[in-house]
């Protein structure tokens, strides 16, 4: 009876059946061993080409695994919290909502005090059109975690957008509380104050998110935003500079910038202002104010075509900018608007 071990003696190396081959070729062996060793080849050959075969096969499903992560499909042996919240974030910022949904779902199952997780799902109904969805999951996310600031940040944004500001300040001064150091919170604040006309305490509030994070260019550029609506474009422009010193590739200061250099009504700030929107637009090309006030220079050029292809852009965008529309209409009463896009009649 052949053992595992006898058989495993009876397997020939490479070297050497290379060293026997070689024999056959100068000594010209008889046939029948010339037929054995070339039979042996033969395997040795299969056996080669079939763990090349595993190998490749290895690394395809090891390819397929990778990609099967990213997929947005779970897997069964998913049960890391952490992991799953970080997947979700990542499909989410891919506005890969569902995928992201199905992460934050999961977290809710392993731990149903997670607030993070209620506060993506949140975000996500938002995107999703979901208002009473939204809330319900940021007010989950407080409940599940009082101190976690996020969502009453979240909270206080949509009930701006509602127009209602009292409920939408009290949230955001409950997220400033807990979190005094971050600076949207102080803007969104300070968008409140405005509405109210409370032009001072806005520019308090923006003042403080300043002392508290100085290198952000958001705080400066909105200080800037008042102050050109006040009317003083020089206040304006030194906060502008800041914002851009703090960071030279901020887009909306530079829209800012040739809205004031527009303003001034002067020859010569007339090409920085095209300067300014082209710029802002190089740096994001979905810059809708941007192309909005291109738009308006163009016009003011009398350069009626590019002044249209500008407000278009500005509408595909900013589909709401009634200025956009209504001034396409005025230099093309023929034009068809649809959804913030247009086709000719």
């Amino acid at each position: 009876m052949t053992t595992p071990k006898n058989e495993e003696k009876k397997k020939m190396s490479p070297k050497k059946m290379a060293l026997y081959i070689g024999l056959i070729a100068i000594f010209g062996l008889s046939t029948p061993i010339q037929k054995y060793f070339q039979e042996q080849k033969r395997k040795q050959m299969e056996l080669e080409a079939q763990q090349q075969q595993q190998l490749e096969q290895q690394q395809l499903e090891q390819q397929q695994q990778q990609q099967n992560g990213d997929s947005g499909a779970l897997s069964g042996d998913e049960s890391d919290e952490k992991t799953l919240i970080n997947k979700g974030i990542t499909h989410f910022d891919r506005e890969e909502y569902q995928s992201a949904k199905e992460y934050f779902e999961k977290v809710l199952e392993l731990n149903p005090d997670e607030p993070k997780s209620y506060e993506f799902l949140g975000k996500i109904y938002l995107k999703e059109g979901n208002e009473d969805k939204a809330i319900e999951n940021l007010r989950l996310a407080g409940m599940a975690d009082p101190n976690y600031y996020g969502n009453f940040l979240d909270l206080g944004i949509i009930y701006h957008k509602k127009g209602m500001l009292e409920p939408a300040l009290q949230f955001l001064i409950k997220a400033r509380d807990l979190n005094p150091t971050f600076p949207d919170t102080h803007i969104e604040i300070a968008n409140i104050y405005l509405d109210k006309g409370e032009i001072e305490t806005a520019i308090t509030n923006l003042k403080t998110a300043i002392q508290h994070y100085p290198n952000d260019p958001k705080p400066y550029n909105k200080i800037g935003e008042i102050y050109v609506s006040q009317g003083d474009l020089e206040q304006a422009l030194t906060y502008l500079d800041q914002a851009l010193a703090t960071d030279p590739k901020f887009a909306l200061a530079y829209t800012n910038k040739g809205i004031i250099y527009l303003k001034q009504q002067k020859p010569e700030t007339k090409d920085q202002a095209k300067e300014m929107f082209e710029k802002a637009i190089s740096l994001n090309p979905e810059e809708s104010k941007a192309y909005f006030y291109l738009a308006n220079y163009y016009l003011m050029k009398n350069n009626k075509e590019q002044a249209k292809l500008n407000y278009m852009k500005t509408l595909e965008f900013d589909p709401e900018n009634e200025e956009a529309a209504k001034k396409i209409k005025e230099i093309d009463p023929n034009v068809v608007l649809i959804i913030g896009k247009s086709k000719d009649q």
